[in-house]
């Protein structure tokens, strides 16, 4: 049963959840392939603003990789498995769905340090164990 979210990787094609699942399985194939991944549990918080408390909830628990959603007065905590999704990718389905823009003041630089500490985390699980920058210097 195709589900439209297909990717082909080296001659292999594979269905994906959604459009969420293939964009990160595009960037990160040899993440999504290894053996025994381990999620790796995410705990934020933020504001959001120009939606109800219910229309967040129920457009955050819709999201894959979203364990836990609490929302009460514009105020956001989320639990989310980071191989499956990102703070970015979780604002801007936020943002698509009519949250007014979650920038301002400190908490923009913030943010912007989270999503950059993200992609950092996600690109070192994506190399394979044996690989040299694994390895810690040799004694010399």
């Amino acid at each position: 049963m195709a589900t439209g979210f297909e990717y082909v990787h080296l001659g292999v094609r594979y269905r994906l959840c959604s459009l969420i699942c293939r964009q990160n399985f595009a960037a990160r194939p040899q993440l999504y392939l290894m053996e025994g991944r381990e999620p790796v549990v995410k705990q934020r918080s933020f504001r959001i603003q120009g939606m109800p408390d219910d229309a967040v909830h129920a457009c955050l628990s819709a999201l894959p990789g979203v364990r836990k959603a609490d929302v009460l007065h514009g105020r956001c905590k989320v639990e989310y498995d980071l191989t499956c999704i990102t703070l970015a990718q979780i604002e801007h389905e936020l943002e698509q769905a009519g949250a007014g823009p979650i920038d301002h003041g400190w908490e923009h630089l913030r943010r912007r340090w989270v999503h950059y500490s993200e992609r950092n985390e996600l690109d070192n699980l994506a190399v394979p164990a044996g690989a040299c920058c694994n390895r810690p210097p040799r004694a010399g």
